[in-house]
């Protein structure tokens, strides 16, 4: 990290802390402070630890349910509150209620291993953003929540968030995320319906499939509670605003039959010249305690989705043009793309026997994209003009997935504890699409940069499509897992994964007012049988730290609109890792860290040739290795952290795309600092004040993967400030948030034109929530 860069920083820290001290000791003076852990609202948190005996009888392991009560059940240390209510919640291994209000600290994840369990005794790097800091940081969009995790850069692209994890950018044609579990392309996540999310680092072929090599971001949901709960929240800001509202409870005396229904709206301005975006989220879901042993969840999801489509700035030369950050580069009066999309989610959970559970799950989702796209062209027409893309898209997206599972936990001796997982999926997905697109400039006229003389899209719309596509995904597999724990203190994970997958695609040509290729049209398809093991230890050296290691692959095959410029589907790409770390944890739990370095080698991957979004470039390897590490939870009975470092060195180490030369190879890959981090502190007071601040940086990146210019490096700085009170008929809560205070001016990420998508510069953000 460069001088410059970390002098940012350090001034960045000491301004951010300096504004906390001020505010909080500007408020504690007005009233006399309370004793350390008197009014302090973090719910205990109990850790399970390794003190074993010797010798203790032998016994049948309890049931998940007995378990939590168990834990629960635990006294409480001095002036702690009361132990948080269980709800028996249902998805995907969600046996709590939300992880609202419950601190940052999550000692439990299921994404690592499927099942619940602890992360301190998993082998695997994985970490949560929690409910608190979503809350805290006004968190509306998947990029934002993960600056808090180390190792993810974002690599957005038009209106599609694109993540980076461990250097490695997800495939730009499926661009997956997870949702409790089941895997989704292209999703956009409104927050008002998410409770936190999950990050899994690395290759996880051995139990996921396809996924990209840098890991695995699982969306957790909230779910129906009986503990009844309603709330209404508005947002209001310098770009927009926002309406959140929220009711759960249950439906019968006995608490069996719980509902919850989600609404949210937004309408939002941009700091970009004629881009904003409108959202509607309606979510509505069930849990059926069928019988005491028998579960059924449904949920339905509605979202609606309007934004003006923006690749940014573009760069020629080499030179990023010194423009205002809020320079649109296309047509005024763009309509905004719309991207509307159903879902249905059903789970039935069967409690078998002691220990053992069986999930039936079964997901289906249906989306129509309507994308209008003007954007540089990606050549000089003239000094200082740019030609301009136009372009039109119209598909559909259709996908099921369908699994069944069993999880056992038994107690095979009185020192050999067995967690076993196993199961079968089926995932079908299937596009349908047209599109047009033409820089003629008879048609689309060239842009000054500098001083933009707009042409309007009225004047090029209505263009006919000319070209479609019909690609599709397919796999069939099945799944193992078996952890092992010795003597409660070694835990030991082997599993593996058989896919039987095949991949598609067919295009043609357009006519007639057509806006998809017609069923007869051939497919070209590519069959994948493969086999991706796992493997991990975790050692608990003590109650407080564990030491791990692990070893995992990876694939992915690639369809969609990534052709060869041959015309040829791209072969699936590999990734193998091995990763090592330790794990440390206080005594309550309520502090916890991770440190791991890992390296991490991909094959075949596919990069996007400038200029041309339809088409790929297929590089021999690229290899990522580097150290993380994540620190999470309670400093002090009222202060609360959430800090992350990552040192990645991703670079290509074989470039086959040149076939007289190295080509890039040596070069490092696109979007990834070598340094980034970020700290967000939370201090609460017993009156009901909150103050939040934090820095997030990251170091110079070269823009594309010739390194031939970079986007420089950035500090980003945020703060808070909140307070709750009693109306007498139920608790308000009144925040204000900074983003990037300093107005500092950064760069997103680079895309593929090239271009640089700008950061947003200062924005206020007021909120008001009344719940009861």
């Amino acid at each position: 990290m460069s001088i410059r860069l970390f002098a940012r920083c350090c001034a960045a820290c000491a301004t951010s802390a300096v504004a906390i001290s001020f505010v909080v000791n500007g408020a504690a003076a007005q009233e006399r402070p309370a004793p350390r852990g008197e009014g302090v609202t973090l719910p205990p948190i109990t850790v399970v630890t390794s003190h074993a005996p010797k010798r203790k009888p032998k016994r049948a392991a309890p049931s998940p349910a007995a378990r939590a009560a168990a834990i629960f059940s635990q006294p409480a240390r001095a002036n702690a509150p009361a132990a948080p209510i269980i709800e028996r919640g249902t998805g995907f291994g969600t046996r709590t209620a939300d992880s609202a209000g419950k601190g940052y600290a999550m000692p439990d994840a299921t994404t690592a291993t499927r099942m619940n369990g602890r992360v301190f005794e998993t082998p695997y790097s994985i970490q949560t953003v929690p409910s608190d800091v979503i809350r805290d940081q006004a968190v509306t969009t998947v990029d934002d929540a993960l600056k808090n995790v180390s190792g993810v850069q974002i690599n957005r692209e038009g209106i599609y968030d694109g993540i980076i994890l461990r250097g490695f950018a997800q495939d730009s044609a499926t661009r997956w995320i997870y949702r409790d579990g089941a895997p989704f392309r292209n999703s956009k996540f409104d927050f008002a319906n998410v409770d936190r999310i999950e990050v899994l680092k690395g290759t996880a072929g051995g139990i996921y499939g396809r996924i990209d090599p840098g890991g695995l971001i699982n969306v957790v949901t909230k779910k129906p509670l009986a503990t009844p709960h309603y709330s209404v929240e508005q947002w209001v800001s310098n770009l927009g605003y926002r309406s959140v509202g929220d009711a759960t409870g249950s439906l019968t005396q006995d608490g069996s039959l719980r509902y919850r229904a989600i609404a949210a709206f937004e309408d939002r301005d941009s700091f970009r010249d004629f881009v904003d975006s409108r959202n509607v989220l309606l979510s509505p879901s069930i849990s059926w305690d069928i019988t005491p042993t028998t579960e059924l969840y449904l949920n339905y999801e509605y979202k609606r989705m309007e934004q003006v489509f923006d690749l940014g700035i573009p760069v020629y030369n080499n030179v990023i043009p010194d423009v205002p950050r809020s320079r649109f580069i296309g047509l005024k009066d763009q309509p905004p793309s719309v991207v509307e999309s159903h879902l249905v989610d059903a789970i039935l959970t069967q409690q078998l026997a002691e220990g053992w559970t069986a999930k039936v799950r079964g997901t289906y989702a249906t989306s129509h994209h309507h994308t209008y796209d003007s954007e540089p062209g990606g050549s000089l027409v003239a000094p200082g003009f740019t030609n301009i893309y136009y372009g039109e898209f119209i598909g559909s997206y259709d996908s099921h997935f369908v699994e069944a599972s069993v999880t056992g936990d038994t107690q095979i001796t009185q020192d050999i504890r067995n967690r076993l997982f196993a199961s079968a999926e089926s995932y079908h997905s299937a596009q349908n699409f047209g599109f047009n697109g033409t820089t003629d400039p008879a048609i689309v006229r060239p842009l000054s940069i500098q001083n933009p003389v707009y042409q309007s899209w009225r004047e090029v719309a209505g263009l006919p499509l000319t070209m479609g596509g019909r690609p599709y995904t397919e796999w069939r597999a099945i799944s193992f897992q078996d952890q092992v724990t010795l003597f409660d203190r070694l835990d030991l994970i082997a599993g593996g994964r058989w896919d039987w997958s095949n991949a598609g695609s067919a295009s043609c040509e357009l006519s007639g007012g057509a806006t998809s290729c017609p069923p007869s049209t051939p497919v070209e398809v590519k069959a994948f049988d493969v086999f991706k093991p796992r493997a991990g230890i975790n050692f608990r050296v003590t109650p407080e730290v564990a030491l791990f290691t692990s070893y995992s692959e990876s694939f992915g095959p690639v369809v969609g609109f990534g052709r060869l410029l041959d015309g040829s589907l791209p072969d699936p790409s590999e990734a193998k890792q091995y990763e090592v770390g330790a794990k440390f944890q206080t005594s309550d739990g309520r502090l916890n860290a991770t440190v791991a370095a890992y390296d991490l080698t991909r094959t075949n991957l596919v990069t996007p040739i400038p200029g041309n979004p339809n088409f790929v470039n297929q590089i021999g390897e690229a290899r990522s290795r580097g150290v993380e590490v994540d620190v999470s939870g309670n400093l002090t009975d009222r202060l609360q952290v959430m800090a992350n470092y990552a040192y990645t060195d991703a670079r290509i180490t074989a470039d086959t795309t040149d076939a007289g030369g190295v080509g890039n190879t040596g070069h490092r890959l696109y979007n990834v600092p070598l340094h980034q981090g970020g700290i967000w502190l939370q201090y609460s007071l017993p009156s009901g004040w909150r103050f939040g601040g934090g820095a997030f940086a990251g170091s110079n990146r070269w823009g594309n993967n010739e390194n031939t210019f970079r986007i420089g490096d950035y500090v980003r700085v945020d703060t808070s400030a909140a307070y709750s009170w009693d109306t007498g008929f139920g608790k308000a809560t009144a925040s204000f948030n900074v983003q990037n205070l300093f107005d500092e001016r950064y760069y997103v990420s680079a895309t593929y034109v090239p271009a640089v998508l700008p950061a947003p510069g200062r924005t206020f953000i007021a909120r008001l929530r009344f719940e009861h």
